[in-house]
């Protein structure tokens, strides 16, 4: 690869050289990368880099269930607590 790029790459063999420029993750088989070559992000080697990616079994799911909704706003019976009154702010003496 020669120039500038931005987003990621994918190849079987991937040569960067000298003065090329990579923002972006670059996914390969093998990869060469001349001295002066700047790259911006990671570099993965894959042994089928142009496959389309794997779904993660670490997806996220729906719910089994749903949480209750509970209404805050009808009970103020913990307002009267001596336990949540406010805190007196205290400032330091200059």
């Amino acid at each position: 690869m020669r120039g500038r790029v931005i987003g990621p790459i994918k190849g079987n063999h991937v040569h960067l050289y000298a003065g090329s420029h990579v923002e972006g993750d670059v996914i390969n088989e093998t990869i060469s990368i001349e001295n002066g070559a700047y790259i911006y992000g990671s570099i993965r080697r894959a042994d089928d880099p142009m496959a389309p990616p794997e779904v993660s079994r670490y997806a996220p799911r729906e719910p089994l269930f749903s949480s209750p909704r509970i209404d805050f706003t009808q009970d103020n019976s913990f307002a009267e607590s001596d336990a949540l009154r406010p805190i007196k702010v205290l400032r330091p003496r200059s």
